[in-house]
């Protein structure tokens, strides 16, 4: 029965009837059939609504219950690259940026700008900004918290800094380093 449906709102969706498609789908996800077609179906209907997080948001279901694709694993990375983030979606954006940035199956560099916003580094940045380029005031014990932000630290180990703020911090950061 619920195969059944699952045929009939693939055609009604190829065939560009995406409301009756998209109820179709929602009813199905509604029931806890967890099948990554329905959210990669869900996912591609609130695409054409121009819906970007919905769609984002069915996408890494799919793709945390399937991940044998690559060409939907790096069509997932390419649609996370390609969103502006946004504030009130922030805990869901850097979820999606750690589980791709924790494989290597991606160049992380085409996620960095996204990435780098959603770090603890952003949340701090006016007062980096303030303080880097007074002679003493920059300490590695005073930004302790970015460190230890998980995505920071993996926005650091894969991918090229190309951001001035950040490289400058970096310096004075090695500096105090080396002055230990």
């Amino acid at each position: 029965m619920e195969n059944k449906k699952i045929i009939r709102a693939k055609e009604l969706f190829y065939q560009n009837k995406l409301q009756k498609s998209k109820q179709l789908f929602t009813d199905l996800y509604k029931k806890n059939y967890d099948e990554p077609l329905i959210n990669f179906f869900l996912g591609r209907i609130y695409n054409k609504n121009n819906q970007k997080i919905t769609a984002l948001f069915h996408f890494f279901l799919a793709l945390k219950k399937n991940k044998k694709g690559n060409q939907f694993y790096h069509f997932v990375f390419n649609f996370l690259s390609g969103i502006c983030v946004a504030n009130h979606y922030r805990n869901f954006l850097r979820e999606v940026c750690i589980f791709f940035f924790r494989d290597d199956f991606v160049n992380h560099s085409l996620c960095f700008t996204n990435a780098l916003k959603l770090s603890k580094f952003e949340s701090d940045r006016e007062i980096i900004e303030k303080n880097i380029f007074e002679i003493h005031s920059i300490k590695i014990k005073d930004y302790k918290s970015i460190f230890l932000d998980e995505l920071f630290c993996l926005i650091l180990k894969k991918t090229i800094i190309r951001d001035k703020t950040l490289e400058f911090f970096l310096v004075r950061i090695r500096n105090d380093f080396l002055k230990i």
